[in-house]
């Protein structure tokens, strides 16, 4: 088909049939299906659930006996959650929160509804933080969510710490252990994440300890260590003693005390005033500052010219160090310029 012959979409019209659709919804008329769920009843229309539900759609249009049913219950979906899915797909708004995202993202993975999954592992990443960032890694690698996992193992790696891996499947333990990226000053400190791991799991030790010295940077940890770490070895593991002489420096052992950022890489936006934290891990963070709206033109008596009108906003971002690359944060609760009020 030739561009000639492509229609302009008719945005008026889209945005009338979603209201209207709405209003079909909310009066409940001309519906076809009653979903049940917890015993309450939602009134909808297959057309409209089959758009937006991978799930449904197959569940409608299969020709088996679900797809003949006036009523048919879901189980183990939570009402609110539903609500919220229905609201979307009627209107294409959806609210997602810190108390509903990870629910509306399991549910959403149930009914496959691809938009409402893209939207909750946006927010997800966005909030991701050394005092989450473990708990979301579980929960991408259990939904096989990878651009979720990879965000999380980033921050897991950059705030390592031993006591939150006892936390970790045994699979992820043994991903994040090999990882070079770790931000550890020594390898003990990798040693004792891996060490009481077991206590708190059913595996039994010898098959625990059989894949994680492989893991572990032996000739990194001092003597003392390494004795204490091999008495722990069931015997036909002790073979790693023989393991080469050499090792390669997790990248917390080859930094400096003082870290020089130069030709930082520009956020999404082009932000002026903005403020700018570095905390003592090195965090780098900008916050608030004003984007430019367009250029208008001012006049005086002799001389006219054209000047940038600007918008304050309340964007937040952290700067990934290993991909050289700003994130968006949960955004501040103000929009202001420079740092007032931001500390």
């Amino acid at each position: 088909v030739s561009t000639q012959d492509k229609r302009q979409i008719n945005t008026e019209y889209a945005v009338s049939l979603l209201e209207q659709l709405k209003l079909f919804n909310e009066q409940q008329l001309c519906t076809d299906i009653v979903l049940i769920i917890e015993g309450s009843e939602f009134p909808c229309h297959k057309m409209v659930l089959a758009t937006c539900s991978s799930y449904l759609r197959a569940m409608f249009m299969s020709g088996l006996s679900e797809s003949k049913q006036t009523h048919v219950r879901l189980r183990n979906v939570d009402v609110t959650i539903l609500q919220t899915i229905s609201v979307y797909a009627y209107t294409g708004n959806l609210a997602v929160s810190d108390s509903t995202e990870e629910q509306l993202y399991q549910t959403a993975c149930f009914l496959q509804v691809e938009d409402v999954l893209q939207r909750c592992r946006e927010y997800l990443i966005k909030k991701i933080n050394a005092e989450n960032c473990v708990r979301l890694l579980n929960f991408a690698n259990l939904f096989s969510c990878e651009e979720l996992k990879q965000s999380a193992k980033r921050m897991v790696e950059h705030k390592f710490t031993a006591e939150a891996f006892m936390q970790l499947s045994h699979d992820l333990l043994i991903d994040i252990l090999s990882s070079d990226n770790l931000n550890v000053e020594k390898e003990e400190t990798v040693c004792e994440a891996a060490m009481p791991w077991p206590e708190s799991n059913t595996e039994s030790l010898s098959q625990y300890l059989s894949s994680v010295p492989s893991q572990i940077t032996i000739d990194a940890l001092s003597e003392v260590t390494q004795r204490a770490w091999f008495q722990g070895l069931p015997s036909n593991d002790k073979s790693v003693v023989s393991m080469p002489k050499f090792f390669k420096p997790r990248l917390g052992m080859t930094k400096e005390e003082m870290m020089i950022f130069t030709e930082l890489c520009s956020p999404l936006v082009d932000l002026h005033k903005v403020g700018t934290v570095v905390t003592p891990d090195n965090d780098i963070y900008l916050a608030r500052g004003q984007v430019p709206l367009k250029n208008t033109k001012t006049n005086h008596s002799k001389t006219s010219r054209l000047q940038t009108a600007f918008r304050t906003v309340n964007c937040f971002y952290w700067l990934d160090a290993q991909q050289n690359t700003w994130f968006p944060k949960t955004r501040m609760l103000f929009a202001h310029v420079r740092l007032s009020g931001f500390l």
